[in-house]
């Protein structure tokens, strides 16, 4: 689902000035604006990619130019803290910002020609000089199967303590900013630890050795319930991977085994959520996710009981209207067309297919494990 707000085009920038903000919590339907004049004497091209997190599969994307002594003014789905990118006339931004709260670029002719300004601009301006502006790219190599796990956990701590020492390096970073990211690039370091282990073990079929108190090391004192956290994309991740490893430890090969697995694993991972948190917030918001994935990837496997978990009525109202949207096709019903090609260069159709169940497998380019395979 793509979608994207143009609140308008104008001929006066708005200035606002750099306030700390008021507390921000999950906010399903939150927005923030980002306004970009542009006082150059050509047009510029903007592309704009936004990853809320609810829906799970929802995009914003905008590709568009912003003619000479125009405003483009647009609205951004904003849940609570939240990061987005950004390119203006090939220069890359990632842009921080929160419910209600304005980001505003202009765009002038000469060698400093982007400037920032709006609640953020501070940390904006900071964000624009932070190199990567990444959270993975500089743990690719490892990731992929370089180097041993305990390398990794080095390279990770190492590439976390660089980030936080360029943090507290800029001395003019609003003081509430500072503790947020200190503590954002902690669930960075320890959602990467805990994804790549498992990749490299799962996907690569790496063996490492992997010491027994592994998942507390990781853990540290990190805390797994922050409610004022809720819907905070790296927040959410790092307790996706929390419950996987609860689920599914390793190097154990725990995994859930009764007559039907398809139906066993949601009801293990639900299970799982209810009892790992006291905050219903958390919790809702977890199970509108996950729910939302199902519907999207497995809609044959959703159970109409699963929805009471929820007791947000707003976000249960979602997973709904994500079940109309997603029909399950009664049996009979014509196979949606597709042409494609298989590896030795058969080409096949929906006719060749006919009265048979079908499974199509897309590889990834990115995915190692896929083309390794």
């Amino acid at each position: 689902m793509k979608k994207i707000l143009f609140l308008g085009v104008q001929a006066l920038f708005l200035l606002g000035c750099s306030t700390p903000p008021v507390e921000t919590r999950f906010d399903l339907n939150g927005s923030s604006q980002l306004q970009i004049l542009n006082e150059s004497p050509d047009s510029i091209p903007i592309v704009l990619d936004n990853w809320p997190y609810l829906p799970s599969d929802e995009n914003q994307h905008l590709d568009t130019w912003i003619p000479p002594g125009k405003l483009l003014n647009l609205d951004i789905t904003t849940q609570n803290w939240h990061y987005y990118n950004l390119t203006v006339d090939t220069q890359d931004f990632r842009l921080f910002t929160q419910p209600n709260m304005n980001n505003e670029i202009q765009v002038t002719d000469g060698a400093h020609r982007i400037r920032f300004s709006g609640k953020h601009k501070a940390i904006n301006e900071f964000l624009a000089k932070r190199h990567p502006h990444s959270d993975w790219g500089p743990r690719t190599y490892w990731n992929q199967g370089g180097g041993s796990l305990a390398e990794l956990l080095v390279a990770y701590d190492s590439i976390t303590d660089r980030q936080k020492k360029e943090l507290y390096a800029a001395s003019n970073l609003p003081s509430w900013y500072s503790e947020f990211e200190s503590l954002r690039l902690d669930y960075v370091n320890a959602a990467s630890k805990l994804s790549s282990t498992r990749y490299r073990y799962k996907m690569l079929g790496i063996r490492d050795s992997i010491p027994k108190d592994f998942f507390k090391r990781v853990m540290g004192t990190l805390p797994i319930e922050r409610a004022d956290l809720a819907g905070v994309d790296i927040y959410m991740r790092f307790l996706g991977w929390y419950l996987t490893y609860q689920i599914s430890p390793l190097p154990s090969k725990k995994n859930p085994a009764p007559n039907d697995p398809n139906q066993a694993f949601p009801l293990i991972r639900i299970e799982t959520i209810e009892q790992s948190f006291a905050s219903q917030e958390i919790k809702d918001v977890l199970l509108t996710e996950y729910f939302t994935h199902v519907i999207d990837k497995g809609r044959h496997v959703w159970q109409d009981e699963w929805l009471k978990h929820i007791h947000s009525p707003e976000l249960s109202r979602l997973v709904t209207e994500q079940l109309q949207d997603n029909p399950l096709l009664p049996a009979g019903s014509d196979l949606p067309y597709f042409y494609l090609k298989d590896e030795e260069g058969k080409t096949f159709e929906p006719t060749d297919f006919k009265g048979k169940i079908l499974l199509i497998n897309f590889w990834a380019t990115w995915c190692k494990a896929c083309y390794k395979g």
